[in-house]
């Protein structure tokens, strides 16, 4: 019973004097509530309720039920006029006696002019969201239509909306209808369909303006880089097992100089206002870190270093806040300093590292820990969230590891422990004073979504490669993401607006009709997506590392393939495996 439901029927016993003598009898019995605000609604009339389902649904219901042993039981559901038979169906299947009490009507609305209304600003194309929180809405949205003979222009306008629906049974309705229905939370809840159309966000072409649209409606001007990673160089003090471009001491040859840096940026700005992330190599190796820095702040981007922190002492920190950097993301893979020392490849690194965030934040500069999760340090992640804590991080941005370049080699976790820590990681976010994030790891969108989980940010969506998020290689050539190494042009040969809006990759990337296996029939790949470049990775065989760039005709994997890792079954396959 919705909690409308129970509104009508509170009055209707009160009205004909038999509410106390209902509420006796009632609270001797077992009360579910389909969702937590039928259920404060009950408790609101005295109303004692036994059990919500986790899924706010009839199918919440059934599956809250199942383990149950119905048989002989009489269930009573108190409905609408036209409330779904599913559950009446699905009940009885289990073996209970099924009492449906209709105790309230679906009706029309006497005065049409607010709905008129809507149809013409719909017909003057003045309406971008459409969302419909029952099945009765939709129906009587159309009958009302049908009266003024309306209905078809009605179902062609909806048809250029994004039209979202609280759970499946509105979905089928609106289909029924002639709807095509583009968004349907995870929860079938008004607040879970709020963040689901958040999930659709889409930023104009100046990075300003925002409206909601499901990906395969999308131009592709809307798709804007929010975030950007540019290798400035090849050139690296530490010799990490992980590394994705095989950086060393040596400059690498053909790096972008100033002058092109300079051109990338305003490049950049062309297009959008993305978070701009200076990274490497070892950012801080280029003599002109601080002057691409600045010039980045001037241009209008919020500038960011990712940095291994050995590098960085009062100075280099003063020098870093002066040129505009608001955030430097230092690497950390272990509280232990031996265990970090041998996965970054240099003896002392590790001190060196948390005496660079110490640096930072004596200058008052946002620093987040990255860590990359492997068989070596996934049993010390509460240490190294200890450590972060200790050492005044803001952030902690857990990494799981991609098979590409140096990281080929490096022993990665199963998918059962890949789950278990995105799980972990993300439980653990809710109670840590950090701000606690899993990276290359899509799936945490899904894991959210299956879960009461709330963590404290709002995340729009897991694999970001290619519709806001790209890489810069130190030598201007473009790609989806740094794991995911195929070109998509250079900017010393074709403008970043060109590449960025008509690469064929990124126009595959941005329509997740063009996923493959799992992911491609998978129901929550509109906000996961599963890792592109995990299945670029695995599906190759990719030479140890990835100095050399992969041109697009010349693919050896396939980034649109199902992800390895996951462990989820779609329900088109036959359910859940986690």
């Amino acid at each position: 019973m919705s909690v409308n439901g129970v509104t009508s029927l509170m009055k209707h016993l009160e009205k004909i004097g038999l509410k106390a003598n209902f509420l006796k009898r009632l609270n001797r019995t077992t009360i579910i509530a389909v969702g937590p605000k039928t259920r404060r609604e009950l408790e609101n009339q005295g109303v004692k309720v036994n059990l919500v389902p986790k899924r706010y649904s009839s199918q919440g219901i059934v599956e809250s039920l199942e383990k149950m042993d119905l048989r002989q039981k009489t269930v009573v559901i108190p409905r609408s006029n036209k409330s779904s038979v599913y559950l009446t169906r699905e009940l009885e299947r289990l073996g209970a006696k099924v009492l449906e009490a209709p105790i309230y009507k679906s009706t029309l609305p006497s005065d049409h002019s607010k709905v008129l209304s809507f149809v013409d600003d719909l017909k003057k194309g003045e309406i971008d969201i459409v969302t419909f929180t029952s099945s009765s809405t939709a129906r009587n949205l159309f009958k009302i239509a049908n009266k003024h003979l309306l209905a078809d222009d009605l179902r062609s306008c909806l048809t250029k909306t994004v039209i979202t629906a609280i759970g499946p049974v509105t979905r089928r309705t609106l289909e029924e209808l002639g709807v095509k229905v583009d968004v349907v939370p995870g929860e079938y809840t008004i607040e879970a369909m709020m963040r689901a159309l958040t999930d659709q966000v889409c930023h104009s072409s100046d990075g300003t303006e925002q409206h909601f649209c499901p990906p395969e409606k999308m131009p592709p001007e809307n798709f804007v880089p929010r975030l950007l990673s540019w290798n400035l160089t090849f050139k690296c003090n530490l010799r990490c097992a992980h590394c994705y471009v095989d950086a060393d001491k040596s400059e690498g040859k053909g790096e972008l100089n100033t002058d092109e840096g300079k051109m990338l940026i305003d490049q950049i700005v062309e297009v959008g206002k993305p978070i701009l992330i200076l990274s490497g190599g070892e950012p801080l190796l280029r003599d002109d870190v601080f002057e691409l820095a600045r010039y980045g702040t001037e241009k209008g981007l919020r500038v960011a270093m990712g940095t291994n922190g050995t590098l960085i002492t009062d100075q280099v920190a003063n020098q870093l806040k002066s040129n505009g950097v608001r955030r430097i993301a230092i690497s950390l893979d272990s509280a232990v300093p031996q265990r970090h020392d041998e996965f970054r490849g240099v003896k002392g690194s590790w001190r060196l590292a948390v005496e660079g965030i110490e640096a930072c934040r004596r200058d008052d500069l946002d620093v987040q820990i990255n860590t990359t999760v492997t068989k070596q340090n996934y049993h010390e992640i509460d240490h190294i969230m200890d450590l972060a804590e200790k050492v005044g991080a803001s952030d902690l941005h857990i990494f799981f590891l991609v098979p590409t370049g140096r990281g080929k080699k490096v022993q990665d976790v199963s998918p059962g422990m890949y789950e278990r820590m995105i799980r972990s990681v993300l439980e653990k976010s809710t109670k840590s004073r950090l701000n606690i994030k899993p990276t290359c790891a899509p799936q945490f969108m899904r894991i959210l979504k299956q879960t009461d989980i709330r963590p404290k940010k709002h995340w729009s969506r897991g694999c970001i490669a290619g519709l806001s998020y790209c890489r810069v290689y130190p030598t201007g050539q473009i790609t989806p993401c740094p794991y995911l190494p195929i070109k998509l042009g250079n900017i010393r040969e074709k403008r970043f607006k060109d590449i960025w809006f008509g690469s064929k990759v990124l126009r595959a990337l941005r329509d997740f009709n063009n996923l493959k296996g799992k992911c491609g029939i998978c129901e929550y790949r509109n906000v996961c997506g599963g890792c592109r470049a995990r299945a670029y990775g695995v599906t190759s065989n990719l030479i140890d590392v990835c100095n050399g760039l992969h041109e697009p005709t010349k693919l050896i994997g396939d980034y649109l393939a199902e992800d390895p890792w996951c462990t989820y079954e779609p329900r088109g396959l036959g359910g859940e495996k986690v």
